[in-house]
């Protein structure tokens, strides 16, 4: 994985949220000069994290705007919600390539086994062509309260 600076997140962030975006008002949305603004990104567009594409004229040339790149990364995302198991994979620009859903095979979810939170996940992945070295990241949320003397 590529080390990025707080600038390049900061920035990737903006451009995640506000995107296609042009460079200016990225310089807005972040606090950051122009100039800064204009080296960050080309830093991540050689990194490969963000793209240009043109975006519509109102009148003159057409504006250069920039966007996240899909298809660099690909995470996961478990949820446990009350009645049932979602995983879904995502690329960098939050497209949803795949999604499975299964009832809670038990009762609680205290005593939810590991390998159902595999299952549901290989799910997923097996509606894309992705390898488990190509997931990146995995991230898993839970609704309720957590007591965390009791557990």
């Amino acid at each position: 994985m590529q080390h990025l600076t707080r600038s390049e997140l900061k920035l990737l962030n903006a451009t995640r949220v506000h995107g296609p975006i042009a460079r200016a008002q990225l310089s807005e949305a972040t606090d950051m000069s122009q100039t800064k603004v204009f080296n960050l990104t080309r830093r991540l567009i050689g990194k490969g994290l963000i793209m240009e594409e043109a975006g519509e004229s109102t009148g003159g040339r057409k504006p250069t705007l920039l966007r996240i790149s899909s298809g660099i990364r690909y995470t996961i995302g478990i949820d446990l919600g009350t009645q049932n198991l979602r995983a879904v994979i995502v690329d960098t620009a939050g497209n949803i390539l795949a999604q499975a859903v299964e009832r809670h095979p038990l009762r609680s979810r205290r005593t939810l086994p590991f390998d159902c939170l595999t299952k549901i996940a290989d799910e997923a992945r097996s509606q894309t062509n992705l390898s488990k070295d190509e997931i990146s990241g995995l991230s898993v949320g839970i609704t309720g309260i957590v007591d965390e003397k009791s557990g």
